[in-house]
């Protein structure tokens, strides 16, 4: 029994004579194609790492994260020669009776941008003037996804009390620690 029919073997023939004749043509043709699919996949895979990249950072602050500002915590200038409205500040209280009425199952956290030019000192060393100081309370650190490399973050009690106790970047430690080999005993 023959599995392939004698017109079938002919056609066959004929197609890789035709190739075989253009084979300028045939390479060219197969290398597009390739080239097309390669592309093609390297778009797909590209595009899937940029999504899962922001996925993970925005996982982070989780789904269900909202931020309040005091209006005049945000800079803008005037437009068009308008002046820009004055708000009254978000006052402390207001926040703190905020987050106690907040009655979703969650965290919420205060925290206020204090400087955006501060010098941190330690010995002889200091940083540049572009520290950004933030007073915050103990779910800040959570809801910003921030990690602790070492240390602990802030006790309520601390906070209640008003203690001058602070959480360093790991830029501002490398910069004012660098010649120091134990700081926590110095």
């Amino acid at each position: 029994m023959k599995l392939i029919s004698p017109a079938t073997r002919e056609n066959i023939a004929i197609a890789f004579t035709a190739i075989r004749s253009q084979m300028l043509r045939t390479v060219l043709t197969v290398s597009i194609i390739a080239i097309g699919i390669m592309a093609l996949v390297a778009m797909i895979t590209a595009t899937e790492a940029i999504e899962n990249k922001l996925n993970d950072e925005f996982s982070r602050l989780g789904s269900n994260t909202f931020s309040i500002f005091s209006a005049n915590s945000r800079s803008r200038g005037g437009r068009h020669g308008q002046r820009e409205k004055t708000v009254e500040n978000l006052s402390y209280e207001e926040a703190r009776e905020f987050t106690s009425q907040f009655s979703v199952d969650g965290f919420v956290s205060i925290s206020a941008n204090a400087a955006f030019a501060s010098v941190v000192k330690y010995g002889s060393e200091k940083t540049n003037p572009n520290v950004n100081l933030i007073g915050c309370d103990p779910d800040y650190l959570e809801l910003s996804g921030f990690k602790l490399a070492s240390g602990r973050n802030f006790s309520e009690a601390e906070i209640q009390r008003g203690e001058n106790v602070v959480i360093l970047g790991a830029d501002v430690i490398e910069k004012i620690m660098k010649d120091v080999s134990d700081p926590i005993n110095k």
